[in-house]
């Protein structure tokens, strides 16, 4: 694809298997609700975006397999780009491999990020070799994976003080506080790094094995 946006849907999209390669000035793959890239338990696609403003975007976004490079790139100098993931208002990868590269956030949501799955160390293997911001949500639960990021500010940022979490319920191994947004919870081990905050929440970090 070369130009504009590259995929766009104004309901569900599915992206499952095979071979993109998208080169695009405007959105990348978008769906006005949910968007599913790959299956459980599958290999899924692999997805090369480069050039646009946005990578992937949905209402509500899941990631269940596939490999996923996305950069993205400034409009103008005085633009910084667009997301890599985001999920606007719920967000969850569960399984892939992701390269990203952003002047913006890597990852975001307005509400929640999930990465992993409750009850499993497994999840996706997530590179962020660029951003500002690698991992953004109201409330951010880390299940499993591995997770490396470059940042230039947070490289994960629990915080948005204008919407706050959906308050789901406390998943398995989990305990949330009674003031839950926002706040940053790690439920396996992760390694992150970014600088000059490596970690930024307004509430609460909880290690639980």
């Amino acid at each position: 694809a070369n130009g504009g946006d590259a995929i766009k849907a104004d309901q569900l999209l599915k992206v499952l298997s095979g071979k993109l390669n998208l080169s695009y000035t405007g959105d990348g793959i978008q769906s006005e609700a949910e968007l599913y890239v790959g299956e459980p338990g599958k290999a899924g696609p692999t997805i090369t975006m480069t050039n646009g403003y946005e990578g992937l975007e949905g209402d509500k976004v899941y990631c269940y397999s596939g490999d996923i490079t996305i950069t993205v790139k400034k409009n103008t100098a005085e633009d910084s780009g667009g997301n890599c993931i985001q999920g606007k208002t719920y967000l969850q990868m569960v399984g892939g491999t992701y390269t990203l590269s952003t002047d913006d956030d890597a990852i975001k949501s307005d509400y929640d990020v999930y990465i992993g799955a409750p009850c499993s160390t497994e999840g996706p293997t997530i590179n962020v070799l660029r951003s500002y911001e690698g991992i953004e949500g109201a409330c951010i639960y880390i299940y499993g994976g591995n997770i490396n990021v470059e940042a230039s500010d947070d490289a994960m940022n629990a915080a948005n003080s204008d919407l706050g979490s959906s308050q789901p319920p406390a998943p398995v191994g989990i305990r949330l506080p009674a003031k839950s947004a926002p706040m940053l919870t790690i439920g396996s081990p992760a390694a992150y790094e970014g600088t000059p905050d490596p970690v930024d929440t307004g509430v609460a970090i909880r290690l639980t094995r």
